[in-house]
């Protein structure tokens, strides 16, 4: 079988990619309420600073949901990249 038989599609990085972002090192795990003890944030502060509503943050913290595309960037633009998807699955890096 030939490689132009098999269908060879790299993944999408759009759901990682900001209109204006720069490029960041994310160097470990940390996590949205890490984040929120770390930056001695209410969860309210934050979901006014992200523009998402506190009882959906809540979802998210508590792993109860994954934020949407949208949240997800406005997380990371808050942040500053300091949270990344990533962090909320679960994986390293």
């Amino acid at each position: 079988m030939l490689s132009q038989d098999r269908d060879f599609r790299k993944p999408s990085l759009s759901f990682f990619s900001l209109a204006n972002a720069k490029p960041i090192c994310h160097i470990g795990h940390m996590d949205l309420a890490t984040y929120l003890k770390r930056k001695k944030l209410t969860r309210a502060e934050f979901s006014a600073q992200a523009d998402v509503r506190l009882n959906t943050l809540g979802r998210y913290i508590r792993g109860e949901r994954y934020p949407r595309k949208s949240h997800m960037a406005r997380i990371i633009k808050a942040t500053k990249g300091a949270v990344t998807p990533n962090d909320f699955m679960g994986v390293a890096g």
